[in-house]
């Protein structure tokens, strides 16, 4: 990575958005590339209010100092219990409890117009979670859940309580958009351990709050090169542990996504 990438670019004539707080995590092995991650952020053509990486109490003392020279007015470090991918947003929803909270990942390299696209949608949906890239949350004909690389790609501008959307990518919450039950560590462990993202639609549909794909959702991320040596990518996706964990969570709240309201 070169080094111009890392830093500080100028607050000069950029435009701010208060209300709005880019949330994300990391864990101990990917430390040394979320900075890069994090200069994405901090490089958009519209900044948020704030940027929080939470990381582990027991990080503490062992952040690399490139990371840590990141911080200023708009990027900080927070530290708090580790529960998990859930850190991303859990922490976030009880601390900025009226604000925008998107959310985005340690490991992924983000385009400049990247969080303007997801505020433009949710100017014209505010009620709605907007997400870049969803997938559908799809049956078989008999109604059996398919297998997760079966869950299909929907049309940018789609809106639906059957997308789940995917973090990744970036995922815009409004306030309120989620039911209270989603800082319950002890019920999201239990259900959803290694599936934030399944959590939080989980708790979007308890909401009723429907979700929508971007009209305009860009290129996807670029994965930090390098970084891909510990993710969940292996046990949600290849060995179809996402299909399970949602199926925990529609056998222990009954969700039905026949329709779409």
């Amino acid at each position: 990575m070169a080094r111009a990438m890392l830093l500080k670019p100028s607050r000069a004539k950029r435009e701010r958005l208060p209300e709005v707080i880019v949330s994300l995590t990391s864990i101990a092995s990917r430390l040394d590339f979320a900075r890069y991650a994090i200069a994405t952020l901090l490089a958009q053509d519209v900044l948020p209010g704030k940027i929080v990486l939470w990381l582990s109490l027991k990080a503490q003392g062992g952040v690399p100092q490139a990371l840590l020279e990141l911080q200023d007015e708009c990027f900080e470090i927070r530290f708090r219990e580790d529960v998990g991918p859930h850190t991303k947003l859990v922490y976030a929803l009880q601390e900025f409890p009226d604000s925008v909270l998107v959310t985005a990942d340690d490991d992924m390299l983000y385009e400049k117009t990247w969080l303007r696209r997801l505020w433009l949608e949710h100017l014209r949906f505010p009620q709605d979670i907007v997400g870049h890239e969803c997938r559908v949350i799809g049956s078989d004909a008999q109604g059996v859940l398919l297998p997760y690389r079966q869950w299909g790609r929907p049309k940018p501008g789609t809106a639906s309580r059957s997308l789940l959307p995917l973090g990744y990518a970036g995922v815009l919450y409004p306030p309120g958009s989620l039911h209270a039950d989603v800082t319950n560590v002890q019920l999201f462990r239990q259900l959803a351990p290694k599936a934030d993202d399944l959590w939080f639609k989980a708790m979007s549909l308890r909401s009723g709050v429907m979700t929508r794909r971007s009209s305009d959702p860009g290129e996807k991320p670029i994965p930090v090169p390098f970084s891909q040596g510990v993710t969940l990518n292996s046990s949600n996706v290849a060995q179809d542990g996402n299909r399970n964990q949602w199926m925990a969570l529609v056998d222990y709240f009954g969700f039905k996504l026949s329709s779409d309201r």
